[in-house]
């Protein structure tokens, strides 16, 4: 009982900073778009230089989970905007403490598309440095991936427009499928989920 207490404080803890960080971030972004991004290189200071500097700050891990879903030679992506910006990546998130990654993503799906998943095995697990590039400070990012399945009929909707939201506001999400065998870098937002997608369009598989 006590452990249970302890995690669900925890959860409501990590919850409120997670919304103040993310307010702070769409103020940031609105504001960069009336004047300099406050991200840019400072006056004085070399763009070489002031990436180290950003880079020496890391100091902690962001690891997130997402699902690879294929049916019918397509594969299931999600539209979302967030912090100020419209992003595609494969859907699932980040992993909570306490948590292992196959139950994160498990989580996530219920919690995103109301379904549950049978993960078949291990895809991809991040193999080079990459610090984040959504939040206005830096973690090192880990991502895992997993091919699942999920029995059918699906309970969630998918549409053929990308970005298909009924208003615009921070945390809407849509979903669609891609043709695995035409997927693009530029179909994605994020550096990783475009490794994994030219992964995915040349059939390179690590199952492990």
């Amino acid at each position: 009982m006590f452990l249970a207490e302890l995690n669900a404080e925890s959860r409501k803890v990590k919850t409120l900073v997670f919304n103040i960080l993310r307010k702070f971030a769409i103020n940031l972004r609105k504001s960069a778009r009336k004047k300099r991004n406050l991200l840019d290189t400072p006056p004085g200071i070399g763009a070489n230089k002031w990436k180290t500097l950003k880079l020496m700050t890391i100091n902690q891990f962001n690891i997130r989970v997402y699902g690879i879903l294929i049916d019918e030679a397509k594969v299931l992506v999600s539209d979302e905007f967030r912090l100020g910006i419209f992003m595609t990546k494969f859907p699932g998130g980040e992993l909570n403490f306490g948590e292992g990654t196959k139950d994160c993503l498990r989580r996530e799906f219920m919690e995103e598309l109301n379904t549950e998943i049978d993960i078949i095995s291990h895809y991809y697990t991040t193999d080079f440095f990459q610090p984040s590039t959504l939040l206005p400070f830096t973690f090192q990012l880990i991502n895992v991936y997993y091919l699942i399945r999920s029995s059918k009929p699906y309970s969630f909707i998918v549409s053929d427009k990308k970005n298909d939201f009924k208003e615009i506001k921070d945390g809407v999400q849509s979903f669609r499928w891609l043709a695995v065998k035409e997927l693009k870098e530029d179909d994605f937002t994020f550096p990783i989920d475009k490794k994994v997608a030219i992964m995915l369009r040349n059939g390179i598989d690590f199952i492990k």
